[in-house]
């Protein structure tokens, strides 16, 4: 029972590859509906207790989210889709406005998906204490750019999560580092 993440563990993970406008956004709708948490989800009381007390470095706080990252752009447009087409799923959006921040965090614990962008940072490490169900970026290729050290998506190395999804479009990616990138979030690199 090696947990995902662990060297003895199978890779969760993989790339979602097509063309803008070739349903990326209802396959991964799709996804979250076939495949929810089935762990039981902690109490409120001990949710907000673990936020302040915890040592997330132990045991993080498992949530059943679906983290979904995309670009500015492209929030709203996931959001309507997704409650269109799933209307019985608990989402919500982390971006822009105070007040939709502020809802998403208080209902973090009952949600199914939080959609952000890759420049919203949750407060408090709050991605350092829990553990989330399943992360999904969208045009992940974009988040690649740079150095393996040093670009987007190696910062979001830190979010723990049992299963990892990188949702790039055409080109998947342009030179070998990006590629590496993307490998490596995944953890499919260390695997060869």
């Amino acid at each position: 029972d090696a947990k995902p993440g662990s060297a003895a563990a199978p890779v969760r993970a993989g790339w979602l590859c097509d063309e803008m406008g070739m349903g990326k956004t209802m396959v991964c709708t799709a996804l979250v509906l076939a495949n929810p948490c089935t762990d039981p989800p902690v109490s409120n009381e001990r949710f907000k207790k673990l936020l302040t007390e915890y040592d997330a470095s132990i045991h993080p706080i498992p949530l059943k989210l679906t983290l979904i990252i995309v670009n500015n752009t492209l929030v709203q447009q996931w959001y309507d889709e997704i409650t269109q087409h799933a209307p019985n799923l608990n989402v919500h959006m982390f971006y822009n406005d105070a007040k939709k921040k502020a809802a998403a965090l208080k209902e973090l614990r009952e949600a199914d998906i939080l959609i952000t962008t890759p420049h919203m940072i949750l407060p408090n490490d709050l991605a350092q204490k829990m553990s989330i169900h399943r992360i999904i970026i969208d045009e992940s290729h974009l988040l690649a750019k740079g150095s393996t050290t040093h670009s987007k998506l190696s910062a979001l190395q830190g979010y723990k999560a049992g299963r990892k999804w990188c949702v790039p479009g055409p080109p998947f990616s342009s030179n070998f580092t990006q590629l590496q990138c993307q490998a490596m979030f995944l953890g499919h690199w260390d695997r060869g």
